[in-house]
């Protein structure tokens, strides 16, 4: 069913009617459904300035229902496709937008408009896409995915309308979070790093950074003799080895470290006390003079809760 509300009750009676219709010029709301991993609760979802949608194409077609796309042109009887919020901020109305104050229908529904067909269609075909920024992320192969989904035309009068399933692809919303990583030298001296801005503070410059930390806006401090980090400010650390955990996997990370040693080629995410979260890279460290150790990082940022 596509909800318990008469809302949608009238609107799968509205599709069996616009399925079992003759045709016409005319064109009538249609459904899909859509089942979306990771949930709308998850950390990706939450990155501000990235704008998620889904996307459904639907025909109806005279062959028989084969999850087969693109559908052969030939038995093609009508197609209608639409964009929405990958997940529905209200009930879903047929006309477009969303019952004011009022929470998602249960199924994701997104409505599109579909031209009747009339008795010669006999089966209801459909494809599913996630979108960060108009980039498609939907994984072609997780475990449980059906991107592409059909139903017969009995199937979707007696049922409802058909649902996809799909994952998001991390590394392809990676590839959509990555700006141009940022690179900072860190010294003995100058050892005071901010995340968002990339501002590194000296201690000649006024500042102590073994007093200062909670007047700075700070969030990493370097020191050596042996090389390490310390999260300050109420900063976390989480050391991910020699592998890079990319921008998804520093928003899954476990964040529960104030300090770590460092070595070249090794990586951490950082999450900062105002939620932001980078990767960070340590991409050189000169350790050759007994007074002074020069270290070079780069972070991306992963998200921005």
């Amino acid at each position: 069913m596509v909800s318990v509300s008469n809302l949608g009750m009238r609107a799968v009676g509205a599709l069996a009617a616009l399925i079992a219709l003759p045709v016409a010029a005319s064109a009538a709301p249609a459904q899909l459904r859509f089942k979306i991993e990771p949930g709308a609760g998850s950390p990706w979802n939450k990155s501000p300035g990235t704008k998620y949608e889904k996307r459904g194409e639907c025909v109806l077609s005279s062959g028989p229902a084969v999850a087969t796309w693109p559908v052969p042109a030939n038995q093609i009887l009508a197609k209608g496709q639409a964009t929405a919020p990958m997940f529905n901020p209200g009930m879903p109305l047929p006309g477009g937008g969303y019952k004011p104050n009022s929470s998602d229908d249960g199924f994701n529904t997104l409505f599109y408009e579909l031209a009747t067909a009339g008795p010669d269609a006999k089966s209801m075909i459909c494809f599913g896409t996630l979108l960060a920024d108009g980039k498609d992320v939907t994984s072609d192969n997780a475990r449980g995915s059906q991107r592409v989904v059909a139903k017969s035309v009995a199937d979707v009068n007696a049922s409802g309308p058909p649902m996809v399933s799909l994952h998001l692809d991390e590394k392809k919303l990676a590839a959509v979070w990555s700006p141009p990583a940022v690179t900072a030298h860190l010294d003995q001296n100058c050892n005071l790093l901010d995340i968002e801005s990339g501002k590194v503070w000296c201690g000649s410059s006024g500042i102590d950074p073994k007093t200062m930390f909670g007047a700075s806006p700070a969030d990493l401090h370097y020191s050596d003799y042996p090389a390490q980090f310390a999260a300050v400010n109420g900063a976390k650390l989480s050391k991910v080895s020699n592998q890079a955990p990319g921008a998804f996997g520093c928003t899954k990370a476990q964040f529960s470290e104030t300090h770590a040693l460092v070595a070249k080629d090794s990586y951490f995410c950082i999450k900062t006390a105002s939620g932001k979260i980078a990767e960070i890279k340590v991409t050189s460290v000169n350790q050759d003079s007994p007074k002074h150790a020069n270290i070079y990082i780069q972070w991306t940022f992963a998200a921005l809760p």
